[in-house]
């Protein structure tokens, strides 16, 4: 910083003071930590973290593979196994047989289309995925008893 005439100056030149260099980089990254802070806090879903879902609205789905030969072991191939199972975030208003983009679901391991619809126990001590019929859900989890309808 150079004084001039009694006010304040910033020289940029490249001989230019380190200490201010350092001062305006501080001051930058402190904008952009409350620029990227307030961002996180609008666009973060419902359970808390960012990028996730985008808000109220979102919903998370689980989907299996109806190909029987999908995530089985190849090098055990009598070994029981689930089918392949993943989830996606969608807007609540979604088909069940479609991703957000209004696309038909298809296995991404396989290509496999027309996957089995799961719901994933809300039960900690279960937190296992069952099919479910999304046009007749069921009112307890099949496989711990408790209740799916919260």
């Amino acid at each position: 910083m150079a004084k001039n005439s009694g006010k304040l100056q910033l020289d940029f030149s490249e001989g230019g003071d380190k200490k201010t260099r350092i001062i305006i980089a501080a001051i930058i990254l402190v904008i952009l930590a409350a620029v990227g802070g307030t961002l996180y806090s609008l666009i973060g879903d419902d359970e808390g973290g960012a990028w996730g879902g985008g808000g109220k609205g979102i919903v998370t789905r689980w989907y299996a593979c109806r190909n029987p030969e999908c995530g089985r072991d190849r090098e055990n191939p009598e070994r029981e196994r689930p089918p392949w199972q993943w989830s996606i975030k969608v807007p609540e208003s979604t088909p069940h047989d479609q991703d957000a983009d209004g696309k038909p679901l298809v296995c991404p391991k396989c290509g496999t289309g027309k996957p089995f619809v799961l719901r994933k126990c809300p039960n900690p001590e279960c937190n296992e995925a069952y099919p479910e019929d999304p046009e007749a859900p069921l009112a307890k989890c099949p496989l711990c008893g408790a209740d799916v309808t919260k």
